[in-house]
């Protein structure tokens, strides 16, 4: 795995030990198109929370803010709908932190738990994922509940906010990165 920070783009090689557990990469197949899905609403309800927070806090980028920081000052979002936005993004670099540690430790089922979480915030709090999506990960819980799962789609930047989307160049040399520590490594929506 590859721990990315997508505003430094430093990153660390994750070593994953699955011990004979199965990874699986599933395609709901849903075509979309950036422009006409939730992206461009949900960056400008990030960046219209990040300038009130910003008011109260020297912050330049949601991923600047950590859990208790935003507990604290979650009352200066005034719109509950961007109150849930920021409350992903801020989870989730949490659980992104926790479930590199879960795989440095060989931790699968922490692991798996933290991903469940990310799809449900990814549901509930951001609201991107979609009936495809969430049917997808009902049936994989159906069929064992024990099932590491994370259903995403590729929104870029979308805790970038200070920066435009990323550039084409970058997702290749990520790419380039990652081939020296991985087998297979896929670019999409390039």
């Amino acid at each position: 795995a590859l721990l990315l920070n997508t505003k430094t783009l430093d990153y660390e090689y994750i070593p994953i030990t699955l011990c004979g557990v199965k990874l699986i990469i599933a395609n709901s197949n849903k075509k979309h198109k950036l422009g006409e899905s939730k992206y461009n609403e949900r960056r400008e309800e990030c960046e219209t929370a990040l300038e009130e927070i910003s008011q109260a806090i020297g912050i330049h980028a949601l991923c600047d803010l950590d859990e208790k920081t935003w507990n604290l000052y979650q009352v200066t979002v005034k719109d509950d709908d961007r109150k849930r936005r920021v409350k992903h993004a801020v989870t989730e670099n949490a659980r992104t932190k926790q479930a590199a540690a879960a795989l440095k430790n060989g931790e699968l089922k922490t692991f798996g738990e933290l991903m469940k979480a990310s799809h449900q915030s990814l549901s509930e709090d951001y609201e991107v994922t979609g009936d495809e999506m969430d049917a997808l990960a009902e049936w994989l819980a159906g069929i064992n509940p024990e099932i590491p799962l994370h259903v995403s789609r590729f929104f870029p930047c979308y805790q970038m906010l200070d920066r435009g989307p990323t550039e084409i160049e970058t997702v290749y040399r990520l790419a380039e990165i990652a081939e020296n520590h991985l087998k297979y490594v896929y670019t999409g929506n390039c």
